[in-house]
């Protein structure tokens, strides 16, 4: 951890009253705080997807889930180094009919963005999202709600809802949790499929990827997955909502232009980095990667969760175009050997790809020519476009239910999968 910087003192008196001794008392806590502690120091024994522990019963926030108790699962997942940790999530059952076979179909919900902190696990509160939003208007606070509200879509289409954390964020074992590194947030998703039905025999083999934001990205690194998806599960697709479609593009073109307002995403990206290059015995400074204006902020970043930086630090942070990044960033070896260690493949393979995105969001700017690039690779492509926000795009009820489920159910029904690529390659 970099500990090279100074903070405010009036953002340290801020930043020390989330995180000092507040926690216990929270509102908005679902799961015990003490499911996250005392993790087994060994894991060699165990096989990927084995449950550690459960927490049954955990109560979520009523207006988002309508009083849905969630299950949460500790189980055991393994980086791309072959070393096993803990991963956490939770997951939801529907009261409909089983399939004939006695089980429920999966969707897989990947959440955006949350921070890198254990304590900003989606798991650990009751609309699957940090609420301690103290720091945002009121107006703006509610929108992370919409995560459990995700969920409790899900629920209504009568499928499982397997909701996990990233890989390093929720147990509090001390591993480092990789932003945007493509093995371990693969392998944590795929084996939280497998720890869900460790748990209950009524978790189908079956189950689509619906991702937002960064959930997105996930989702087209599972739709590359092929023989790494272990039998019997089934990748049926992939629907990603306003996901980032190339890392290094989004990092250096959208993200560093200060114009488009994402410039705070830089840090969880320079965190990635550093911990991508600890784990790998490469040496990676911080500024290697930022500019004069974000450095300051780099230790905050570790702490504290998204609406604590945004509403205490990034709301009040002055930038200027030429100190958001290093200008030689793009040529760190370093870097970019972490670039090319999350590069998505094009080569999907036969798992249908549904990309919904915004023309108003800066990152749907990438989106057409990443969908260009899964046609001329013999995917098959549906989209769908919208003038909406980043955030609004998970929001829209007419999105969901003319678009996103239809197309799921079909997917599940094993019908054809429509292919829009001969409209997208004209354009």
């Amino acid at each position: 951890m970099s500990r090279t910087t100074k903070l405010s003192v009036a953002y340290l008196a801020a930043l020390a009253l989330l995180l000092g001794g507040s926690l216990s008392v929270q509102a908005g806590y679902a799961t015990d705080p003490a499911f996250y502690q005392n993790v087994p120091a060994d894991l060699s024994a165990y096989q990927r997807g084995d449950i550690i522990r459960v927490e049954k019963n955990v109560q979520m926030d009523d207006s988002i889930l309508h009083g849905a108790p969630g299950t949460a699962i500790m189980y055991v997942s393994e980086d791309d180094l072959g070393n096993k940790f803990a991963a956490t999530q939770m997951v939801f059952f529907p009261t409909g009919a089983t399939n004939p076979d006695g089980t429920w179909d999966v969707v897989i919900w990947a959440h955006g963005t949350d921070g890198i902190a254990d304590r900003c696990a989606a798991s650990r509160y009751e609309s699957l999202s940090f609420e301690l939003s103290i720091y945002m208007p009121q107006e703006e606070g509610y929108r992370w709600k919409t995560y459990g509200a995700v969920v409790r879509r899900i629920l209504g289409q009568n499928y499982v809802a397997v909701a996990p954390d990233y890989a390093g964020i929720g147990p509090e074992d001390g591993f480092n949790h990789y932003y945007i590194v493509k093995q371990p947030a693969l392998n944590s998703t795929i084996d939280a499929v497998t720890a869900a039905r460790n748990y209950s025999s009524q978790v189908g083999t079956d189950f689509v990827s619906l991702g937002h934001s960064y959930g997105g990205v996930i989702g087209s690194w599972l739709n590359e997955a092929g023989t790494q998806i272990p039998e019997p599960l089934s990748l049926k697709g992939v629907v990603s909502v306003a996901g980032g479609a190339n890392v290094a593009t989004t990092i250096f073109e959208i993200l560093s232009d200060i114009s488009t307002g994402g410039y705070p995403y830089l840090h969880y990206v320079d965190w990635g980095i550093y911990h991508w290059a600890q784990d790998h015995g490469k040496i990676y400074d911080h500024a290697d990667l930022l500019g004069p204006d974000l450095l300051p902020q780099v230790d905050a970043t570790e702490e504290a969760c998204w609406d604590d930086l945004f509403g205490s630090v990034y709301a009040h942070l002055a930038v200027t175009p030429e100190g958001v990044l290093n200008p030689n960033a793009q040529a760190n070896l370093v870097a970019i050997g972490y670039f090319d260690a999350v590069a998505q493949s094009l080569d999907f393979g036969s798992v249908p790809h549904f990309s919904a995105y915004s023309r108003q969001d800066p990152l749907g700017q990438t989106t057409p020519a990443f969908l260009k690039d899964l046609c001329l690779e013999g995917n098959t492509v549906v989209r769908e476009v919208r003038n909406f926000t980043h955030d609004q795009m998970i929001h829209s009820a007419e999105l969901f239910n003319n678009n996103i489920w239809p197309w799921v159910a079909d997917r599940f029904a094993d019908l054809p999968a429509p292919n829009e690529c001969s409209e997208i390659l004209a354009e």
